[in-house]
């Protein structure tokens, strides 16, 4: 899998012919976060290309991300209910392969509301669509701040 940030659907087009077939699943940059926590689709979503990589038997799963923009991030989650329906129907409508979750910069005051709202994105998605979720090493275990905001064991279920 790789990430797909910057360019238009000829850059990812490039990037991904130049993997010479070694991806399966690409995460491109289709879902950012407004401020208030809602869904913004970027302009890069492009059925097209979404198309072309499912003939060449790759998976398209975007990443949604509030760019370290803490604020935007406990908005989102505080907006779940909302924001899911309408990841789901997105999902939906471009045709996509699931999600990866890329909220960044919450605390260990968050580490609940992430963890439900991953749980409410698995619960709401068709089984065949994929949640994953871009989480921090935490190595040393610690508690407090951004590195203590995710629950790894709860994520994983």
């Amino acid at each position: 899998m790789s990430y797909l940030y910057f360019g238009d659907s000829a850059a990812y087009t490039k990037h991904v012919d130049d993997t010479k077939g070694s991806l399966d699943a690409i995460s491109p940059s289709y879902f950012d976060l407004e401020e208030d926590g809602t869904l913004k689709l970027t302009g890069a979503v492009n059925r097209d290309f979404i198309s072309d990589m499912h003939d060449k038997g790759i998976k398209v799963t975007p990443f949604l991300s509030n760019h370290w923009d803490r604020q935007t991030g406990i908005n989102a989650l505080n907006n779940s209910e909302q924001l899911v329906s309408q990841i789901v129907s997105a999902i939906s409508e471009y045709d996509l392969d699931g999600i990866n979750v890329d909220i960044e910069n919450l605390t260990d005051d968050q580490r609940d509301s992430y963890t439900d709202f991953v749980r409410l994105l698995r619960d709401k998605l068709p089984a065949e669509k994929s949640v994953s979720v871009a989480v921090a090493v935490n190595p040393y275990g610690i508690d407090e701040g951004w590195q203590a905001s995710y629950n790894y064991t709860a994520l994983a279920q």
